[in-house]
């Protein structure tokens, strides 16, 4: 979920455009019983993020219905814009990165950390010789810098003893300019995540060492531990105004994961058309295990959540760790 400037389209512009996503989508999934249904207005970067893919697979196989929901979308072109509104409490439910969560609770507003969704889905990637960590010293890497991904980054080369200010130079870009920078040769590896990064893989790109391997050794984290990235989180007023609406949205969203899990043929299709994103690519990224969901409670995951969190504050990407409040108490803890 990375900061990208879009200088072309204006702010008023964008959030028009995401709200018309959010009225197309409501017609679009509104059921016949609407009075009775648990209301849901979640927001979530838009295409080609991989935090939306889960939605084309709702829609069809009428998971909100399932689980009497009313699901509308605001799709956002812009992070920014997306956590603007949210902060600004125009819906109250959102897709986002745990670092922004952290960010919000720790300067007051009253959010709760609902459930993990994603594990962080980068890598650094180059061509020819620069295979490792090491290779990278006096390279240029291009890099949005904005980005959270650049946070874990940063917590990487301080695994390896490299320093932007030193021995490593950024050329910094969105994530469409990183790609460019690399296929223009401007740059001698780029920074990358889904869905540009199966991208680059599949034109012959390699990955540089094991990123998030060395960020586990760097934060002390056992081998398997995920390297969560983004959740949902929610207004503390929407939980306490319908505390059943939750646990309805995470289990709509666990079945939304099993269905994309266990059903690539009938999914990726869909996938594809939604978030314009070649099948191939979708494919590469589930052998990969770059567009890999678990939908659990937060509060289960907060050793590790916290552990990555203080990563993020020790490369000084957020003030401060936020303490247990963040976490939602789940009354009845769901599956």
């Amino acid at each position: 979920m990375n900061a990208i400037k879009r200088k072309t389209m204006p702010v008023r512009f964008q959030r028009r455009l995401a709200w018309l996503c959010v009225i197309g989508w409501g017609a679009l999934v509104m059921p016949a019983a609407a009075w009775a249904q648990a209301q849901v207005q979640l927001g979530s970067l838009g295409p080609p993020s991989n935090a939306s893919y889960l939605l084309p697979i709702i829609k069809a196989y009428g998971l909100d219905k399932k689980h009497g929901i009313e699901l509308t979308n605001a799709l956002y072109p812009d992070p920014s814009n997306l956590y603007t509104d949210f902060a600004a409490h125009r819906f109250p439910v959102t897709v986002g990165g745990f670092f922004n969560a952290a960010n919000f609770y720790t300067r007051g507003m009253k959010i709760k950390l609902l459930t993990t969704l994603a594990t962080a889905n980068h890598a650094i990637v180059a061509k020819g010789d620069i295979k490792t960590a090491a290779d990278l010293s006096g390279k240029r890497l291009a890099a949005t810098t904005g980005s959270g991904f650049y946070a874990l980054a940063q917590i990487y080369f301080r695994q390896h003893g490299l320093d932007t200010r030193q021995n490593l130079s950024i050329v910094p870009g969105a994530p469409v300019a990183v790609q460019t920078q690399l296929l223009a040769g401007r740059a001698d590896a780029g920074l990358l995540y889904e869905p540009l990064l199966s991208n680059m893989l599949n034109q012959g790109y390699q990955p540089v060492g094991d990123m998030n391997g060395d960020i586990r050794k760097e934060l002390k984290l056992p081998p398997s531990a995920p390297i969560w990235f983004i959740g949902i989180m929610a207004w503390q007023d929407w939980i306490d105004e319908d505390p059943a609406r939750p646990v309805k949205l995470m289990e709509m969203l666990q079945d939304a994961v099993a269905v994309y899990d266990s059903k690539p043929a009938e999914v990726d299709p869909l996938i594809s058309e939604f978030a314009k994103v070649p099948v191939a690519a979708l494919k590469s990224s589930r052998e990969r295990g770059l567009s890999a969901f678990k939908v659990v409670p937060a509060i289960q995951e907060r050793e590790t959540i916290d552990a990555l969190l203080a990563g993020f504050k020790s490369v000084e990407f957020i003030q401060a760790v936020p303490d247990a409040g963040i976490y939602y108490t789940w009354p009845n803890l769901p599956r």
